[in-house]
Order: structure tokens, then C-alpha cells, then sequence
């Protein structure tokens, strides 16, 4: 189907018809021409050297342009016929088979060339966007996009093209005026070691960023132990952290030292550790939880007193459907052990007397039978082991491997009885 018709040009073209219409005044008949799917090559050829660029403009568009015309028009002093161009080269390689876009980008190596230098940003875009994942463009033409001042133009061919060897990202990451070019490579599919140990030497943060949160990036030991030097001055690498695969036991370890609780929890329901290794997160965290208990304890606090806002804010939160896990888990990650205290006599229905009594006493049981009661995770309740009661390990009871209460229910009940 024609893009664009003329009453003077038949729908069934015949190539003395083409000769006759080329040489036509008419600017428009030329057009129609031009855009017509069976004009001859050579009659292409010739109108993409016509003088008005509207006719050239439709020789660009034309699929059945020969490529020494297109050669042509990737030098055309119109950058609207340079523009489209490029947009064919984008058009039609992607429904073309593996074999016939071999043929096209070898066949096409000058013109690729010459919209690679293109003056205007947008011809250079738009060829750097068609050609970035493609395996067999000459490299001359990657690297120059590459290399481009403008990052619009290189970031596509420095995130996606295989083109690139490790040494080609090495010079670039060295050479290159754009800074913003680090991130680009970061994001690649197989970042190297080699390549992730020169993104990590340039101290770039949205680089190391983007490069953590890469899934398929390569980091060894030594760029990973940079990372870990200055990660926790840099907030934003804590979760991607938390998140990468295969962390070595080290990693997991130094992790621990500074990252938030609640990563800490994500880290620690991670099922590819070992049973070891998620032994001594555990116990890393708990004493975390521990000393950060502590800390708190000694500083001034909001310490309950009976009538005091504290039983307030809790009943209202109960009124209000949203005195819950989430709230005990902030009371745990935070140091709010009166709250915690409130929260879990309203939840249990005993009276919180008989709470304090039971947090904070030597009786791992006890504290596990009146957290079941209030209907508290049996993770808390070993937090609370832990934070509240200051347990050592031997006495903690622990929750079963399905992180439920390991105790039975019989017990539970039978304990919350002997509560007092």
C-alpha cells in the first residue's frame, strides 16, 4: 500500500510510466512517486538527489531504496531526510529474519557510519536506539555512539550492545567526559568483575547503585568489600545490598553492623543461607536488638504512668482496628517498651501488671504463652526474649521452622494459667 498518492501516478506502476514521472514539475507527483512500492531502483536512485527535499524526504521513507541512495541521503543537507533514515533503518530491521539483518547492517556500514556523525542529536538518537542490541554492527559505528557527548545517544549502545568488549567499557569509563555514562554501563546484562571493580574504583554512588541492584552484575570479594567500606554512609545501597544474590557469609555479616532492622528481617527470610549462616544472623540481630534496647533504656524516655497519654494513644489504636503486628514490630524496632507493654495488655485482655511482670522476668514460657494470648508472632515473642527479658540463648525458645510458636497449644494455655 502506498504511504502517499497522486491521480497521476497508477496504483499499477510500469517502469516507462516511473521515467515519464520522475521529470514531472509537479513536486507532488515526484512525492507520490517516491513513495510508490514499485517505482525501480534506479528511478529511486535518481530522485534522491531531487531538489525538493519533500521528494527526498519520501525516497528516505521507501523501504525499496537502494542503499547507495540512502548512502546519499544519510549526507543530505536536510536533516528532516537524514531524520528518516534513520527512522526506516529502526523500521525495518526488527521484523527483518537474523540472515537478511546481517545482510542489511553489513551492506549499510557507510550510511550507519555517516548518521552516527550526524550534526543533530536526534538523527544520532534514533540510530543509537534502532542498532543498541544488535550483534553485528561494526564496531566502529558503536563506539562512536558510544563516545557521543550527548547521553541520549550513548547510554542506549553502553546499557544494551554486545558489541562492546570489557576493554572498550574500560576506556570509556576512563576517557569519557559524561559521567552519567558509569550508571549506563552499571546496568549492563553480565557486568563483569573487571568492569564492576573500574564502576566501584570511580567512587561514582548512583554508579555502585545501579550496578548492586543489577541481579546479573559480577562483584568479587575485593570491589565487594569497598562497597561495604562506604555503604553505610550511603542509605541508598542498603536494600539492593540486602537483595543480592549469593552473598558470601562475610557480606551477610558486616551487613548486620549497619543496616535498618526491617532489612535485617528481609535478609534474614532469605531462603538461599545456610542453616549456619542464618544461625549467627539471627544472633547478630538479636543482640542488636539488644544493645539498641539498651542504649534507649538510658536515655530519657516516655516511661507509662497509669492514666498516662501512652494508654490513651493504644486504646484508640485498638479502637480504631489498628493496635496489630505491625505496631508491635515498630514498638520492638524502635525501643518503645511501654508502649509494647500497653499494646500487649489490650491485646491479651491481662492486666498490664501482670504484663510487666511477665516481659521482664527469666520465663521464657510464660512470655511466649501471653504472646500467643495476644495474638503476636512468635518472632516477637522471641524479640521480646531477647530485648525485654535480656534471655541468653540457651533459655530462648525459638519458633519452629515455619516461624510458628514451637510450643504447643496444650502448653500455651495451660501456661497462660499459671500467669500472676
Amino acid at each position: 500500500m502506498n504511504t502517499y498518492t497522486h491521480p497521476k501516478v497508477p496504483n499499477d506502476l510500469s517502469y516507462e510510466d516511473a521515467r515519464l514521472l520522475m521529470v514531472d514539475p509537479d513536486t507532488e507527483v515526484r512525492k507520490a512517486l517516491a513513495h510508490h512500492a514499485q517505482t525501480p531502483e534506479e528511478i529511486l536512485y535518481f530522485l534522491a538527489e531531487d531538489k525538493d527535499a519533500a521528494v527526498r524526504r519520501a525516497i528516505a521513507f521507501n523501504d525499496n531504496t537502494p542503499r547507495k541512495a540512502d548512502l546519499i541521503l544519510a549526507k543530505d543537507n536536510d536533516p528532516q531526510v537524514r531524520h528518516q533514515l534513520a527512522n526506516k533503518i529502526g523500521r525495518i530491521l526488527p521484523d527483518l529474519p537474523l540472515q537478511a539483518k546481517e545482510l542489511v547492517l553489513s551492506v549499510t556500514s557507510d550510511i550507519l557510519t555517516q548518521l552516527a556523525q550526524d550534526e543533530v542529536e536526534h538523527v544520532r538518537s534514533i540510530l543509537a536506539d534502532t542498532i543498541k542490541e544488535f550483534p553485528n554492527v561494526p564496531k566502529e559505528v558503536i563506539k562512536l555512539l558510544a563516545k557521543d557527548s550527548s547521553l541520549t545517544v550513548a547510554e542506549p549502545v553502553l546499557q544494551f550492545s554486545p558489541v562492546l568488549a570489557d576493554q572498550d567499557l574500560l576506556d570509556i569509563i576512563n576517557t569519557h567526559p559524561l559521567k552519567e555514562v558509569i550508571s549506563a554501563i552499571s546496568k549492563r546484562d553480565g557486568v563483569s568483575e573487571k568492569i564492576s571493580g573500574a564502576i566501584v574504583e570511580t567512587g561514582d554512588v548512583d554508579a555502585i547503585f545501579n550496578l548492586l541492584e543489577n541481579k546479573t552484575s559480577n562483584i568479587d570479594e575485593d570491589s565487594m568489600d569497598k562497597i561495604l567500606e562506604e555503604a553505610p554512609k550511603h542509605v541508598g545501597w542498603h536494600d539492593p545490598l540486602v537483595q543480592r544474590p549469593k552473598l558470601s557469609a562475610k557480606t551477610v555479616t558486616r551487613l548486620t553492623d549497619f543496616v535498618a532492622m526491617q532489612l535485617l528481617h528481609d535478609l534474614q527470610e532469605r531462603t538461599d543461607l545456610d542453616d549456619d549462616l542464618l544461625l549467627q544472623l539471627t544472633q547478630s540481630i538479636e543482640n542488636k536488638i539488644a544493645q539498641e534496647a539498651q542504649q534507649k533504656a538510658n536515655l530519657p524516655g516516655e516511661d507509662w504512668e497509669e492514666g498516662s497519654s501512652i494508654h490513651d494513644e493504644i486504646a484508640a489504636l485498638k479502637a480504631s482496628g489498628n493496635l496489630n503486628q505491625d505496631f508491635i514490630d515498630d514498638c520492638l524496632d524502635n525501643g518503645h517498651r511501654d508502649k509494647l507493654f500497653s499494646a500487649i495488655a489490650m491485646m491479651s485482655d491481662v492486666p498490664l501488671e501482670i504484663v510487666s511482670n511477665t516481659l521482664t522476668q527469666p520465663r521464657p514460657k510464660r512470655i511466649c504463652a501471653l504472646c500467643y494470648k495476644a495474638g503476636i508472632s512468635a518472632h516477637s515473642a522471641r524479640q521480646i526474649q531477647v530485648q525485654i527479658a535480656k534471655l541468653p540463648n540457651s533459655l530462648i525458645i525459638m519458633p519452629d521452622a515455619n516461624g510458628q510458636y514451637s510450643m504447643e497449644k496444650e502448653e500455651l494455655l495451660e501456661v497462660l494459667e499459671e500467669l500472676d
